[in-house]
């Protein structure tokens, strides 16, 4: 896991590593801590010319971010820096490198048509998919709990 003491970074070689490009809600990033409470932290990263900001979230002694696309947009060495905000004070850490190793991202290499029929497709599979299993659901929740037919003949569930 990657540490922050006394605002100094340290982590193992394979806690660089923080997935692959274009990932998304795949992993998360987390930070352990010794920081009171009040210290709210970004995550600043630069690859090249291109920078960005991260914000953490906070449980106990644990700043985390679920990694998104966005966060993950282009593979390559990260520069990163923790910054922590308390009131009017500002605290940086020292530099330190993750790794967004890269992707083969083949539905990219097809040109786009809008809207994109296998896009529009994929979106019908998935909803196939999530209808069929709320079904299946049901079902298997009346077959447990079966309807009745009340005095006045409606069903009660």
């Amino acid at each position: 896991m990657i540490r922050l003491d006394n605002w100094r970074v340290r982590m193992e070689v394979r806690d660089r590593e923080l997935g692959y490009e274009s990932d998304h809600l795949h992993r998360r990033l987390e930070i352990a801590v010794d920081l009171d409470a009040g210290w709210a932290v970004k995550l600043d990263m630069a690859l090249g010319k291109a920078k960005n900001v991260v914000d953490l979230e906070r449980t106990g002694d644990v700043l985390w971010v679920d990694l998104t696309r966005d966060i993950l947009a282009a593979d390559g060495l990260y520069r990163c820096q923790l910054r922590g905000l308390k009131g009017d004070t500002v605290a940086h850490s020292n530099q330190f490198e993750l790794l967004v190793s890269g992707s083969i991202n083949a539905a990219e290499a097809f040109p786009s048509v809008e809207p994109s029929e296998l896009a529009q497709m994929e979106a019908r599979v998935t909803q196939a998919k999530a209808d069929a299993v709320a079904a299946a659901d049901r079902a298997e929740a009346a077959a447990v709990h079966p309807p009745k037919l009340s005095g006045d003949q409606t069903w009660m569930v």
